[in-house]
């Protein structure tokens, strides 16, 4: 039988120790939400809400979202509020609308387009 089953531990003045030194990197919105330039718009009556990092107002991130707000539509055309958000390179986009339309999807388009 095993008595003492933890091996030795080694005390030899020739072994080398290493140290290892760990980055870790917040995925929540701690960071994130003090790079966000955050506008918030009126659009008949209802509250629009576009978030986004400096980077992120390109034409690439914005058909990128406009895409999501699209799908989102799609799937649940008769939510209460929208939330879509496109993420790419480190940059992130955002788009949250009260009582969203498919009409706003156009009109969506001609905001972000200001944007750039």
């Amino acid at each position: 039988m095993l008595e003492n089953p933890r091996p030795k531990r080694v005390t030899r003045p020739d072994v080398v120790r290493c140290g290892f030194a760990y980055e870790f990197k917040s995925l929540g919105n701690e960071n994130t939400k003090k790079n966000l330039l955050k506008h918030v718009l009126s659009l008949s009556g209802r509250e629009l809400v576009i978030e986004g990092s400096r980077g992120a107002f390109t034409s690439d991130m914005i058909s990128g979202v406009l895409k999501t707000v699209s799908l989102q539509l799609s799937i649940d055309p008769d939510a209460s509020e929208l939330r879509a958000a496109f993420e790419s390179r480190g940059q992130v986009l955002r788009v949250q609308i009260e009582q969203p339309k498919k009409s706003d999807h156009k009109k969506l388009y001609e905001i972000l387009q200001q944007m750039l």
